[in-house]
C-alpha cells in the first residue's frame, strides 16, 4: 500500500481531514505513516509554542492602499453609467406608469366581456364524473426454488366518448385494430433469481508488536520514563517495523513530557544506538526547547546542525539556536554563526531567508560590524522591498546608515 504524502500528513495534523477519511484510516494500520504523523504534529507543536513573528507594517500599508484604490475604482465604475444618462431612469418610470394606467382604462368590465358559446353544428356531451382509478392489481409470479417477484399490473384507462363530428381515420392506423378499452393487459414481469447472500467478513486487528503496545500502555498510564526505557530497549530489534514503532513511542513520550529525567534517557540512547542517533539528537533539541532550557536548548540544536549539516532538519535547528542566542542569551556572535548556517542550509529561496538575513544584520550592527550589517540589510530589502516601512527595519537602517555604494 502506498504511504501518505507530506501534504496529507499536514492536513491530518491540522485537523483539515475528518477522522473517517481514507488517509486517517491508512494511518491507523500503517506504523510508518503513524510515526511520521506524530513527528509532523510535534513539529507543529514546537512551531506553535514559539513566539509568533511580528506583522510587517509595510505589508499592512500596501494592502490598505490597494484596498482603497480598488474601492474607489468600484465606486467610480458603478456610478459611471448613471452619470452619462441621468434622466433615463425617471423617463422609464413615467413610461411604465402611463402604460399601466392605459391598460386599466381599456380593460372591459365583467358585463362587457363576451361569453363563449359553442358552434351550432357541434354537439357537446354532458360532463360525466369519472370514478377514481382502481388500485393497481398485484400479480405474483412464483417459480420453484426461487424468490417471489411482484409486478404491478397497470389499470385499464377509462375512455369517455364525446358526441362530435366524426373525424377521418389516420392513414397509419390498421383497419380492424382493437379499441383502447379492449387492449390486451400487460404481461407480468419475469421472475429474477435472487443472488446467494455472501458471508460477512469480520476483520480483527491484532497487535503486531506486543512489547511496543506494553510501552504505549505505560505511557497512557502516566509513566513516560518507563515507557521510553522499554522502547529504547527495543531499538536493537531485527524487525525494522518494530524499531520504527519503538522510536515513535520514544518521540511521543519526549514531546509530551520533556522532563530532565526523560531527557537523560534520550541522551543515553544517543550514545548507545548509532543508527538512530540523528533522530534522537533532534528529539533532544526539541525537548529542550519545549522545556524552555535556553542555553541547553541552543547548545543541543547547534550540535545537531554541526553533526548533520546535510539533514533537512539542520536549517530549523540552526535558526532555533540563533534565535535563542539572540533573545535569551544575548550572544550576538554565536547568533551570527547560527543564522549563517541557516542561510546556507535554506538556499536563496528558502522560507527562513528573510528573518535570518534581517536578524543577522541586526546582530552584526550590535557587534559593530556596520559594513556587514549594511550588506545583509541591502540584500534583505532587495528581496522584500515592502518591508522598508517596518519600524524595526527603518530603525536598523538609520543605525547602520546607507550602503557605501549609495554614498
Amino acid at each position: 500500500m502506498r504511504h501518505l504524502e507530506e501534504s496529507q500528513l499536514w492536513e491530518l495534523a491540522s485537523g483539515e481531514l475528518p477522522a473517517g477519511s481514507e488517509p486517517a484510516t491508512h494511518v491507523e494500520g500503517c506504523v510508518s505513516c503513524a510515526a511520521r504523523l506524530r513527528e509532523v504534529s510535534a513539529v507543529r507543536a514546537v512551531a506553535r509554542s514559539a513566539r509568533a513573528p511580528e506583522p510587517s507594517a509595510g505589508a499592512r500599508a500596501l494592502a490598505l492602499q490597494r484596498f482603497e484604490e480598488a474601492l474607489a475604482h468600484e465606486n467610480h465604475r458603478s456610478r459611471r453609467w448613471l452619470d452619462r444618462r441621468p434622466l433615463l431612469i425617471p423617463a422609464l418610470g413615467m413610461s411604465a406608469l402611463a402604460g399601466a394606467a392605459l391598460a386599466l382604462m381599456l380593460e372591459p368590465t365583467s358585463s362587457q366581456r363576451p361569453v363563449w358559446a359553442p358552434p351550432a353544428d357541434v354537439a357537446v356531451a354532458p360532463v360525466v364524473p369519472v370514478a377514481p382509478p382502481a388500485p393497481p392489481a398485484v400479480v405474483t409470479s412464483v417459480v420453484a426454488e426461487q424468490p417471489v417477484v411482484e409486478a404491478l399490473q397497470p389499470a385499464q384507462p377509462t375512455v369517455v366518448a364525446k358526441a362530435a363530428t366524426p373525424r377521418p381515420e389516420p392513414r397509419n392506423r390498421t383497419r380492424n385494430a382493437p379499441s383502447v378499452a379492449a387492449a390486451r393487459p400487460m404481461e407480468p414481469l419475469p421472475s429474477v433469481p435472487a443472488e446467494p447472500a455472501q458471508a460477512s467478513v469480520v476483520v480483527e486487528m491484532v497487535a503486531a508488536f506486543p512489547r511496543v503496545e506494553a510501552a504505549r500502555a505505560l505511557l497512557a498510564r502516566g509513566e513516560p520514563v518507563r515507557a521510553a526505557e522499554e522502547a529504547v530497549a527495543m531499538l536493537s530489534s531485527a524487525d525494522p517495523r518494530e524499531v520504527a514503532a519503538a522510536l515513535d513511542v520514544v518521540r511521543t513520550a519526549g514531546l509530551q513530557h520533556p522532563s530532565a529525567e526523560l531527557l537523560s534517557v534520550v541522551d543515553g540512547a544517543v550514545e548507545r544506538v548509532a543508527e538512530h542517533r540523528e533522530g534522537l539528537m533532534f528529539l533532544s533539541c526539541e525537548m529542550s526547547v519545549l522545556a524552555r532550557r535556553g542555553a541547553d536548548a541552543a547548545s543541543r540544536c547547534r550540535e545537531f546542525a554541526k553533526a548533520y549539516p546535510n539533514s533537512r532538519r539542520a536549517r530549523d535547528a540552526s535558526y532555533i539556536a540563533g534565535t535563542l542566542a539572540r533573545d535569551e542569551l544575548h550572544d550576538c556572535a554565536s547568533a551570527v554563526e547560527d543564522y549563517s548556517r541557516a542561510l546556507v542550509f535554506t538556499g536563496e529561496l528558502g522560507s527562513l531567508n528573510d528573518d535570518a538575513l534581517f536578524w543577522r544584520a541586526s546582530c552584526q550592527a550590535e557587534l559593530g560590524r556596520m559594513e556587514e550589517a549594511r550588506q545583509d540589510l541591502a540584500q534583505f530589502l532587495s528581496r522584500y522591498p515592502s518591508r522598508a516601512v517596518d519600524p524595526k527595519v527603518r530603525a536598523l537602517k538609520q543605525k547602520v546608515g546607507r550602503p557605501s555604494t549609495e554614498r
